[in-house]
């Protein structure tokens, strides 16, 4: 089985924890057999992303695609959506991050694996830090970038970052995933790919007897 990761640091979260404590390594221990590779890049926006994808291409054969991408646009115009409000640029950054991450979507799905997306989390950010008006405008920027997320794919390929990683400890540095939150996300992962293992051992089944 042949696994391919790609984003920013919610997948490549070592320079956080540490490399025996980053997802990837807690992906690798659940699946032991399979071949992980990790092209996420800590700090990638969509853009970044695309413009890798146009680069170097990926290679064919991979059963199944992780990808976590959306943040750091959100994060790198931060002060445009922490204004309340609904503004034309508020907007405009919107639109054109969905429609990156939508254009990242259709090309992986070009090489035949299932294509899971990870949702955005909200951190726990202090209020006497950031302000009430701050938290407030970005937990429903993020709102809105799921509600993306949740238009663009099904159901299932959506793995739910943001009911998953709800404790402080999920969290280092402000915003990145930490050691406990790395084996959450390994494990949602891990059971993703098995539910759809064994749906498509069951659809098999399925043919067979017909």
């Amino acid at each position: 089985m042949n696994i391919l990761l790609v984003g920013d640091s919610v997948i490549d979260n070592s320079p956080y924890v540490g490399e025996e404590n980053c997802v990837t390594t807690r992906l690798k221990e659940k699946f032991p057999d399979a071949n992980i590779v990790n092209a996420a890049v800590d700090g990638y926006t969509t853009k970044d992303v695309l413009r890798a994808l146009k680069k170097k291409g990926l290679p064919a054969g991979y059963d199944y695609v992780i990808l976590s991408i959306g943040g750091n646009d959100l994060l790198q115009n931060a002060d445009v959506f922490s204004i309340p409000g609904v503004s034309s640029e508020k907007k405009v950054l919107m639109s054109q991050a969905t429609a990156k991450h939508d254009r990242i979507g259709r090309v992986l799905s070009l090489y035949n694996g299932k294509v899971f997306v990870l949702n955005l989390y909200f951190p726990f950010l202090d209020e006497s830090e950031f302000g009430h008006t701050f938290i407030t405008e970005a937990r429903r920027t993020r709102d809105r970038f799921n509600s993306f997320l949740d238009t663009n794919y099904s159901y299932e390929q959506v793995i739910k970052l943001d009911s998953l990683l709800t404790e402080k400890e999920d969290f280092v540095y402000t915003i990145e995933p930490s050691e406990k939150a790395s084996l959450k996300i390994a494990n949602k992962i891990f059971e993703t790919i098995n539910g759809e293992k064994i749906k498509n051992s069951g659809n098999e089944q399925e043919v067979l007897c017909h």
